[in-house]
This record gives structure tokens, C-alpha cells and sequence, in this order.
């Protein structure tokens, strides 16, 4: 997992789709409808508004094909993150959408925050539970970028 802040992409340069999704997210405004947007051959982006969550009951994902960019146009949240190795999945490999579901019932974790002009960029070992409110739940407004390896 790399965490920086969005005033610091030019470090990102080489990185080729990843470097074109943080490009992407400099150009957001909250003014922006939800919907897919397609970033290059090899990068799209999703943003949705939803409510935070005090626990996320999905639990943890992790993705396959693809690298994650997550970013908040509007609000905050915490991401909790822990390492693929460590958890047992609780369902099958979804190809279609490039996901597996893990629970843990072990609290410790790493969690980062979003918001504020922070993002993550998760890579397939980097087993992440996103959309957890900071202190209560509160709307925000998200962009996932979802870059294919």
C-alpha cells in the first residue's frame, strides 16, 4: 500500500495508469455526477455517494486485476488494511468483479484515513475495508479508481 496525499503525485510520474488516475483526481470537484469514467485503456474510475458505516460488514476485500485509487471528493472515512496473508476468505474469488471477501475477528489493523486530499493506492496483497465513518456516520462522496495490472 502506498499512502500520500494528492499534493504529492508528481513522485507517481512513472507509474504509468496509476499516475494517469492521480491526474484524475486532481481535476474533481464535488460538483461531479456519480457514474463510471473511463481514465485510459487501462484505468476507469467509479464515484458514488454513500453513508459511512460504523462496521463494514462486508469485511475485507482484496482485488486480483486491479489496482484500487481511493479518494473523497466530499467528507471522511477510515480504511482498515491488513495483509492478504493474514486472513481466511469467506467466499470464492469473484472473477466478474475482481473481488475476494475476507472476515477477521482480530481488531488490530492498520487504518488510514481519507479525506482531506489523502489517498491510498492498494495493491492485491492490501486487504482493505473501506466506508468507515471517522467518528459517526456522515455522507461522502467517493472516486475508486480501479487500474488493471
Amino acid at each position: 500500500m502506498i499512502y500520500d496525499h494528492i499534493s504529492n503525485i508528481d513522485r507517481y510520474r512513472g507509474m504509468g495508469d496509476i499516475y494517469e488516475g492521480l491526474l484524475f483526481l486532481q481535476t474533481l470537484t464535488q460538483e461531479i455526477a456519480d457514474g463510471q469514467y473511463t481514465i485510459s485503456d487501462r484505468a476507469k474510475a467509479g464515484i458514488s455517494t454513500y453513508t459511512t458505516k460504523v462496521i463494514n460488514e462486508s469485511g475485507y476485500e482484496t482485488h486480483d486485476q486491479m489496482i484500487d485509487i481511493q479518494f473523497l471528493i466530499k467528507g471522511e472515512e477510515k480504511i482498515k488494511c491488513r495483509q492478504r496473508c493474514e486472513l481466511k476468505s469467506n467466499t470464492a474469488y469473484n472473477a466478474e468483479k475482481d473481488f475476494t471477501l475476507y472476515h477477521d475477528d482480530l481488531e488490530e489493523s492498520v487504518e488510514v484515513s481519507l479525506g482531506n486530499g489523502y489517498f491510498p493506492i492498494l495493491f492485491d496483497n492490501d486487504a482493505h475495508m473501506p466506508q468507515i465513518c471517522m467518528d459517526e456516520p456522515i455522507e461522502v462522496k467517493k472516486v475508486v479508481v480501479k487500474v488493471c495490472k
